[in-house]
């Protein structure tokens, strides 16, 4: 009976894909002599975890990405696929064109079929979110359980449904403060004498980056002695770089890029700043909390992400409002652990991860 196979569905094994660091984290640490992890996905680009996923066991299974937009392509691609490779339990992950395998799985007897919801939005555009929704259509009829990071990712697309919450876990000990290496971080990033705002997302409309710059230059004007430190990758990279320029602010701003190690760039942070358009429980909040840091959400994001020190702002107001939490906390807060107010909320990934082990051997049960 053991290993059983989990046919996981998400768009991309991308490295930058939040829903695959989720993935992973579970993955990493659940036990696999009990359970592995299969991918069914679109090709990607090199820097994903293809590696990793086959040293840990699991087998990769690819369509062409040049189909992503054509859902008869793709009928045609999971009808092949299913006829000749049997699961017992298959992970849909929202929003994406996988949800067709939904309903062909239905259609080969594979019994427990999992719908994981990740964001509270459809898109951060309005195309986007007609075609999200169309690709959500009908997807509590062919799901048989229901997944969700918060309350409001859940209620998004299962509306009456019941779901189980499955938190956006992490590795304690990789994230949990560390005044070393701290203090290294800041001599090698020329920070020591800094107060440094931080963010980790990837450069695109949602995670909201043009009010980030506004905030950091209001911020700017009260304390000359900060740095912003942005770490990651996205399409919207170099319209950030040339708003920074023209704000005056581009030589007070570290762009990172993505990073591998991005626990450690946490440490070299005073404040955490996400000021997203939506999310559905970002990782990264989660992660910055158990680093110690502060931080700063809009207050788009559900609270369900505040587990130490959290500030929730209007992100329609103009930045000069939203600059007093920073103010706040240069004046008033001292850096601790929060490693046990992250295990008394779940989200330490050993616990969560037993949690999510327990419902796949139950379905097969």
């Amino acid at each position: 009976m053991f290993p059983i196979r989990i046919l996981h569905l998400p768009n991309t094994l991308d490295k930058r894909s939040g829903v695959m660091s989720v993935i992973m984290n579970f993955y990493r640490n659940i036990d696999r002599e009990k359970i592995q992890f299969d991918f069914l996905c679109f090709d990607s680009e090199k820097d994903n975890y293809e590696e990793e996923i086959k040293k840990l066991g699991g087998n990769i299974f690819y369509v062409s990405k040049k189909y992503n937009k054509n859902p008869f392509k793709i009928k045609q691609e999971l009808l092949r696929f299913f006829s000749n490779h049997e699961y017992s339990i298959i992970h849909y992950h929202t929003i994406s064109i996988w949800n067709i395998a939904l309903k062909i799985s239905k259609r080969f007897g594979i019994q427990n079929r999992i719908a994981h919801s990740h964001a509270t939005s459809y898109s951060e555009s309005k195309i986007g979110s007609i075609r999200n929704k169309i690709f959500s259509k009908n997807l509590t009829k062919n799901a048989n359980y229901f997944f969700a990071c918060s309350t409001e990712a859940g209620e998004l697309l299962f509306k009456n449904e019941k779901f189980k919450l499955i938190n956006n876990a992490i590795d304690l000990e990789r994230y949990s403060y560390n005044l070393t290496i701290r203090n290294e971080y800041r001599i090698k990033l020329g920070l020591t004498d800094y107060f440094v705002i931080g963010h980790v997302g990837r450069f695109a409309e949602q995670k909201n980056h043009a009010y980030l710059l506004d905030i950091f230059a209001e911020y700017k004007l009260k304390n000359s002695q900060t740095k912003l430190l942005l770490i990651g990758e996205g399409p919207l990279k170099e319209s950030i770089e040339h708003k920074a320029n023209r704000l005056g602010i581009f030589e007070d701003i570290i762009f990172i890029g993505f990073n591998n190690e991005v626990e450690k760039y946490y440490q070299a942070m005073d404040l955490f700043i996400l000021p997203s358009l939506y999310e559905g429980l970002p990782v990264s909040g989660i992660e910055a909390q158990a680093s110690g840091l502060p931080c700063i959400f809009s207050d788009t994001i559900s609270e369900e992400v505040a587990i130490a020190k959290v500030y929730f702002i209007d992100i329609k107001e103009k930045a000069l409002k939203n600059i007093m939490p920073i103010i706040d906390v240069e004046n008033k807060y001292i850096r601790t652990k929060n490693d046990e107010k992250i295990k008394e909320k779940n989200y330490d990934i050993h616990l969560e991860t037993l949690k999510l082990e327990k419902l796949y051997l139950e379905m097969m049960n």
